[in-house]
């Protein structure tokens, strides 16, 4: 490939890269364009299959679908922000009610309420692994409910679960691949930047090196998610052809 071909994809590249890399400075704001752009490389794989980096070039409608997309990722994960903060309550309220009951009854109920701590311990240790099991079921779900917004152009088809749940099961294996793939880079990513944080040197670099992987897997899995609702739309499309035909047939005997 020409030299000259690839300098507007690595212009293409920079801008998201450094958009990343703003969030670290001015948080929020630079990473709803990010996401509008990863949104932008989902919409051109579902319409026609293409794989590259498109152009900055609607920075309008790119900051309102990083919006739109932003919106149902948190609605969708919502209830496990409320699991995940009912975890951290159930760990820390049994100390204050040891606190207060000390205070209240002395040392009558002092072995009782010694218990709670350990009680509240585990009762938030469970609630954390099931905002952990739902975060990762509900997490699957969000792309192909990104995939039809996107492909309807209004907001509110991402929660008409009976319009893009057979798009989602007639491509299954597609976007459990895609999931795991961004699943497990995202769990390297998160390990490496661990392992970072030990030097002084590499610590330095942690924003860099994190918006750079993480705008890459961000367009990567973008396309791959994108090519998984236009297969799995087409196979719901394929799967209604005999219906169709059934239904033609009928009508004509009538």
């Amino acid at each position: 490939m020409p030299l000259a071909s690839l300098l507007p994809l690595f212009a293409y590249f920079l801008i998201g890269f450094l958009l990343y890399l703003g969030g670290f400075i001015i948080p929020i704001v630079p990473w709803i364009f990010v996401s509008g752009y990863v949104a932008k490389v989902i919409k051109q794989t579902i319409d026609a299959g293409e794989y590259y980096l498109p152009e900055w070039d609607d920075w309008r409608d790119i900051g309102l679908k990083g919006l739109q997309v932003t919106g149902i990722t948190f609605l969708v994960l919502l209830p496990i922000l409320g699991l995940f903060f009912c975890g951290y309550a159930a760990m820390l309220m049994p100390a204050f009610a040891d606190i207060s009951a000390s205070q209240s009854y002395g040392d009558e109920l002092a072995p009782f309420f010694g218990l709670t701590p350990l009680a509240g311990m585990l009762s938030g240790m469970c609630l954390f692994g099931l905002s952990i099991i739902f975060a990762l079921s509900l997490g699957l779900l969000v792309p192909p409910a990104i995939g039809h917004m996107l492909a309807e152009g209004k907001f509110g088809s991402a929660f008409r679960v009976r319009e893009w749940w057979p798009v989602f099961t007639a491509n299954i294996g597609g976007y459990l691949i895609a999931y795991i793939l961004l699943m497990g880079t995202t769990f390297l990513l998160v390990y490496a930047i661990q392992l970072m944080y030990m030097t002084i040197v590499l610590c330095c670099a942690i924003p860099f090196v994190m918006s750079l992987i993480s705008f890459y897997v961000g367009v990567f899995s973008g396309a791959l998610f994108g090519q998984s609702y236009r297969v799995g739309k087409g196979n719901t499309v394929v799967g209604l052809i005999p219906d169709e035909a059934a239904t033609a047939g009928a009508e004509h005997a009538y």
